[in-house]
């Protein structure tokens, strides 16, 4: 949105803003779907809200966000490439640094496949927790 208000539509003749766009939609969907399992596992308000911050803020220092990602330690990046928001990142970089594009697409196609098969995963998981807990509480 902020890109629109500033650039207008003519940003999105640029291939690169198109494929960041669909990478960020891909990220939100498999994002909600992980968001949904940690309601379903950390029921309570407080817990929710406190996993959340936590959650959050962990993802952005380790997957590049808020830090360069080359200070980042090498384990926690792997500890956090279990993360949608790792490989959206990872895109953005490869986007970012391409003027035109000429940028791999491949990597892009096989950043968002990674994303949409954590989404499903998340929320597959999400299903079962929910089954079982509907099935426990009957």
């Amino acid at each position: 949105l902020a890109l629109f208000l500033i650039a207008g539509f003519s940003a999105l003749r640029d291939q690169s803003v198109i494929w960041m766009i669909i990478s960020s939609l891909t990220h939100a969907l498999a994002l909600s779907a992980f968001i949904m399992l940690l309601i379903q596992i950390f029921s309570t308000q407080s817990s929710s809200s406190f996993l959340g911050t936590l959650v959050s803020l962990a993802t952005a220092f380790g997957t590049g966000i808020f830090v360069p990602r080359e200070i980042v330690w090498q384990p926690l990046q792997t500890v956090f490439s279990f993360m949608p928001t790792y490989w959206d990142v990872s895109n953005q970089f490869i986007l970012e640094g391409t003027v035109s594009l000429s940028a791999d697409l491949g990597e892009i196609w096989r950043n968002i496949g990674i994303m949409l098969l954590m989404g499903m995963l998340f929320f597959s998981l999400t299903l079962i927790l929910r089954r079982v807990r509907e099935r426990e509480a009957s």
